[in-house]
């Protein structure tokens, strides 16, 4: 069927389809929901190529060849181009029409895809949530987190890393839901269930509050998972004392510090030749011990950390000591003070006190009452009880050069303050009303309360209740059978002299306790060590 079109009617459809052309696609563009995209993109194109064809248009209009009104002229060739663009309209209009119902089709897959997304996810299943925690984090950081926490099974520690890095990434505005837990908590369930690198974080993070039990139990646990810094890092804090304990059994720990230590590790020479030398936890090896502890001591210190000088002067001090008494090992005494001295002159009390011992005994060095007197003042002037305590031994001691009762009775009362041994003398001095001191039964009874009360296991104090008990001196009332049970006590927790005085009751009885000779012999073999 043939078109035909006069020449005004036909400028008219142009016009209308110019203006149509040309004002639709502008106001498709200004407004294009994401979620009718397909259509308009469809519409904007149709109206694109009507603008293209009227450009055609124009074009044919404008430049008409000669043979104007002939069967192959304008005439013919506007209807052939016509009913060209008409059928090219059509062809598009349809394919955009197939494209928007195969749009629409995916579109619905992807709804019912989703529908089945969610419902495996409301059942729990992990790969469901962790599909859906990873959609929502990317649209809000609070749902994927809310996803990710109903993770079970082996995609349970992705899912707690994935929420650890949304809360340090979005900060407050990923803490949204109140159910939601802090990052420590995520890194402790990590850490129980094997991850070394949470344990380490946690270790950090409580280095960081300085409860350095907890850092080194978590150093600890990420070792054991094979982290070989975070074993260092655990031996460090034992080394430098922040903490005594850590989770792992001391075989494997030591196991640690023992190859570190064959590596040049200060820390590790240190704790390990410790532990060889005090045992407990490991087998006691003296003689490695002291092998290890004088190797640090060596070292030249200003090459050492400020710890590992302190860790040096220790070792110093444990060597010296094992190499002056013999120890375990065979004495040299001048050896021992050697490094005594060493330890003293970086201003190590212990080895201060040691050292004055050394003295006043001319052990290791050449006896020297003064010298010993005067490492032992300056260790009682940097608080040490000890030192105290011995001073006043030495200025109380009747037969000696050195007594001097007001400064006996000065170093002893300071020394009351710290030690039981002390206490107890101090108490003794005050019930009796010695050396120029006025009797007062009252305050000697607080430092009797005060040594059993601080120290309810210490031998010398279960030794004095015992026997003050079974006597009824001191201001303590007489109750010989608990004085009996106190003196037992006291022998059991290492009180040679406990056993001695046990002998005696049995061999003449008191109040309360008969003669008992089998006994009295039991406890005189006891008190001999045999």
């Amino acid at each position: 069927m043939s078109l035909s079109f006069s020449a005004s009617a036909l400028r008219v459809s142009w016009c209308v389809a110019s203006v149509c052309a040309l004002a639709l696609p502008v106001a498709l563009q200004a407004y294009r929901p994401p979620d009718q995209r397909t259509v308009y993109d469809g519409w904007i194109a149709d109206g694109q190529a009507a603008r293209a064809q009227e450009a055609r248009m124009k074009q044919l209009w404008a430049t008409p060849p000669k043979q104007e009104w002939t069967a192959g002229g304008p005439q013919a060739r506007l209807e052939r181009e016509s009913r060209e663009a008409w059928e090219a309209g059509e062809r598009r209009m349809r394919e955009r029409r197939e494209a928007r119902e195969a749009a629409e089709r995916a579109r619905e897959a992807e709804r019912r895809a989703l529908d089945r997304l969610y419902s495996a996810a409301e059942a729990g299943d992990a790969d469901a949530l962790m599909t859906l925690g990873k959609r929502n984090e990317d649209s809000f950081s609070r749902w994927g987190i809310r996803e990710y926490q109903r993770v079970r099974g082996p995609l349970r520690r992705e899912a707690l890393w994935r929420i650890i890095t949304l809360i340090r990434e979005h900060g407050d505005d990923a803490r949204g839901f109140g159910e939601f837990r802090s990052v420590d908590s995520f890194l402790k369930e990590l850490a129980d269930s094997g991850d070394a690198k949470a344990a380490g974080e946690l270790a950090q993070f409580e280095l960081k509050w300085e409860d350095f039990y907890l850092a080194g139990n978590y150093f600890a646990q990420a070792g054991a998972m094979g982290d070989v810094a975070a074993r260092k890092e655990a031996i460090r804090l034992v080394a430098e004392d922040r903490t005594d304990a850590v989770t792992v059994a001391p075989e494997v720990f030591y196991g640690w510090a023992r190859e570190f230590a064959g590596k040049g590790e200060v820390a590790s020479q240190w704790v390990y030749g410790r532990a060889l030398a005090l045992g407990g936890e490991i087998e006691k090896k003296p003689e490695e011990a002291v092998r290890l502890l004088r190797g640090v001591a060596a070292l030249a210190p200003e090459k050492l950390s400020e710890a590992e000088r302190g860790m040096q002067v220790r070792a110093a001090v444990l060597a010296g000591t094992m190499l002056l008494d013999g120890r375990g090992v065979v004495a040299e005494p001048e050896a021992g003070v050697a490094l005594l001295q060493v330890a003293a002159a970086a201003g190590d009390v212990d080895a201060m006190v040691m050292l004055g011992r050394s003295c006043l005994l001319g052990k290791g060095v050449g006896a020297n009452t003064e010298q010993g007197i005067g490492w032992l003042e300056k260790a009682a002037d940097k608080d040490s009880a000890q030192a105290a305590e011995l001073l006043a031994s030495i200025y109380l001691q009747d037969d000696a050069a050195e007594y001097d009762e007001a400064r006996g009775l000065e170093w002893l009362a300071k020394a009351a303050k710290r030690t039981p041994k002390a206490m107890i003398a101090y108490g003794r001095v005050l019930a009796a009303g010695v050396y120029g001191v006025a009797r007062d039964q009252e305050e000697a009874l607080q430092f009797f309360s005060m040594a059993i009360q601080r120290y309810p296991n210490d031998p010398d104090v279960l030794e004095f209740i015992g026997q003050s008990y079974v006597g009824g001196e001191y201001g303590l009332r007489e109750k010989p059978v608990e004085g009996v049970r106190i003196l037992k006590l006291a022998f059991e927790r290492g009180s040679v002299g406990a056993a001695q005085r046990l002998a005696s009751i049995y061999n003449n009885g008191v109040a309360g306790v008969a003669v008992d000779a089998a006994e009295a012999k039991a406890w005189g073999a006891r008190a001999a060590g045999l």
